[in-house]
């Protein structure tokens, strides 16, 4: 079944056309204020073949073309938003994915007068990708839409990690879709993706943005320097909030600080460290595959609070204190991810990350399934009444007991989406994908260094958690050695008494430049595992001697396998 508003006619014997008149492709008059409907986004989306990896897609505002999978965008004139960010012309191609244990993402147009297309910025950027004449006669069509995108397919190994969902544990990353009829057919073909509108159910889960979240990124462009914490329990969406929050914050700022205190979840590392990092570049990939060099990474160790909660609180201090005296972030926009917990150790740790950070906005995120992860709302009323009756019905001896909050805030309280198909993540297997990526997309192979390391320095009752396929930390300390400051991430290879030979993407100038590197077990939770799909290398024990290069430093011998 076609379009009844399009009829199709070949260009040439290699592309296809989607053409109509003026009228017959944007019926409506353009209401900025306009809701909605079933069908709008039917009308108002376009879409013609560049050749057999790249479509211009026109879309007429209000529009909403949601998909699930990965390609590359850029826009030809006017703008568009994806997942907050607005895409404009000039710029390189955006890589987008989409799905993949979240929602879908959407290319969403821009009710706004002062976005339209332009018809000589359009002559430009078709001349420069050499396809003027193929769409000159469709001029006038594309100067009365919002925005005129390329997409283009991308390639196998644009995001190495997919190729891991084919795993059987890892299948609840699979995208699902209903069978229904597709009018992109075509263009599914032609991308590799799964399209859909506001209205379809091809696509089950698709991602929406309260109101309220978008009058807090509006609320913050008020700001000069806004502080924004997020609070919430599990899976109620604040990782889909943060990412939405951080791109919307390019249209005023050049880069975003994200205060990382989840080390159960991290947004932008592996699980058991909390960092601060400086995001210059909007955030369209996966969550788990969303990893930067940090300005300030501590190691905790575990995801479980309940057995670092002194380490845990030192490590929150040092990393205030870190951004306070920090000239080159002082002006950009700051947002703090707390950690899941939203009762016991929760309310301490929302209390003294509220008073080391005086927030201008709290954003709390409420389960709409599951009641029990949710308290009153956090002004600084409720937080005071809920700490006194936590400390009189619990111990905090780590605590003092003048729990200060900043009281100037405004807080922002939304119920996060019920989904009828949810996709479920397991804590567990999002923990291990993430690990996953970044040894992959960090070039983690068969060639990589692999260096064995004696533990002297440590108790044997450390040395017994440094087994085979165990993640480690690598570090270096700083503060009179107080904390270690992680330099990357490794993967365990074998152990023989005090001896731990392990492999890691990160380049051999570190241990050749620091001479007080140490490692540490992060204790993740993965249940031993096989780390199957990446590419490591045991080392070869009948290799000469001459070819291992030993390193001195102030804690052990590091030895390079070559």
């Amino acid at each position: 079944m076609a379009n009844p508003l399009f009829e199709s006619f070949s260009g040439s014997d290699f592309v296809e056309n989607v053409v109509m008149s003026v009228d017959e492709l944007f019926p409506f008059k353009e209401d900025l204020n306009q809701e909605l409907h079933e069908d709008v986004d039917f009308l108002n989306i376009s879409y013609m073949e560049v050749d057999l990896q790249r479509i211009l897609l026109i879309l007429k505002h209000p529009a909403n073309l949601y998909f699930t999978g990965s390609l590359y965008v850029e826009c030809l004139s006017g703008a568009v938003g994806v997942h907050g960010f607005t895409v404009r012309p000039g710029c390189d191609p955006y890589f987008v994915v989409s799905g993949y244990g979240q929602s879908a993402k959407c290319f969403s147009s821009i009710g706004d007068r002062k976005i339209s297309v332009s018809l000589s910025e359009l002559e430009i950027e078709l001349s420069k990708r050499n396809i003027f004449k193929l769409f000159e006669d469709q001029l006038e069509q594309m100067c009365a839409a919002s925005c005129v995108l390329i997409l283009s397919k991308s390639g196998d190994n644009d995001l190495p990690i997919l190729d891991m969902f084919k795993l059987p544990k890892f299948q609840c990353f699979e995208i699902s879709r209903n069978s229904s009829f597709s009018y992109f057919d075509k263009l599914e073909d032609w991308l590799g993706c799964i399209f859909d509108f506001s209205s379809g159910s091809r696509i089950p889960q698709k991602m929406k943005y309260d109101q309220s979240i978008r009058n807090l990124a509006n609320d913050c462009f008020r700001w000069e320097d806004p502080r924004v914490m997020i609070c919430g329990g599990k899976g109620v969406g604040k990782s889909t909030s943060l990412q939405y929050l951080i791109n919307r914050m390019f249209e005023k700022w050049s880069a975003v600080v994200v205060i990382d205190f989840d080390i159960g979840q991290p947004e932008f590392s592996i699980p058991g460290c909390i960092s601060v990092n400086l995001i210059q570049k909007p955030i369209l990939g996966p969550y788990f595959n969303n990893f930067y060099e940090p300005l300030r990474s501590i190691v905790i160790g575990h995801v479980n609070l309940d057995v670092c909660l002194t380490k845990y609180f030192a490590a929150v201090e040092e990393l205030h204190k870190y951004c306070s005296l920090n000239q080159d972030i002082l002006n950009f926009p700051w947002f703090i991810n707390t950690m899941g917990y939203i009762k016991g150790f929760g309310l301490p740790l929302i209390a003294k990350t509220n008073f080391l950070f005086n927030p201008t906005h709290v954003l709390q995120i409420n389960s709409s399934t599951e009641p029990n992860l949710n308290i009153l709302p956090l002004t600084p009323e409720n937080i005071h009444e809920m700490l006194e009756c936590s400390v009189l019905h619990n111990s905090f001896s780590l605590f003092d007991c003048d729990f200060r909050i900043a009281d100037n805030y405004s807080l922002i309280s939304v119920t996060a989406q019920k989904l009828k198909n949810p996709v479920f993540v397991p804590p567990r297997v999002s923990r291990e994908i993430r690990v996953i990526s970044y040894m992959i997309s960090n070039g983690l192979s068969s060639e990589s260094v692999i260096i064995s390391m004696k533990l002297g320095h440590k108790s044997q009752k450390e040395i017994k958690h440094y087994n085979r396929n165990k993640v480690i930390a690598i570090c270096i300390p700083y503060y009179k050695r107080s904390f270690m400051q992680c330099v990357g991430y490794g993967i365990i290879l074998e152990r023989e008494d005090d001896i731990v030979t392990f492999q890691t993407p990160v380049k051999e100038d570190i241990f050749l430049n620091e001479t007080d590197l140490d490692i540490f077990v992060l204790e993740l939770g993965l249940r031993n595992s096989s780390w199957d799909g990446i590419n490591l290398k045991y080392p070869n024990h009948d290799k000469e001697h001459e070819d291992i290069i030993n390193l001195g430093n102030n804690f052990s011998n590091f030895d390079f396998l070559f």
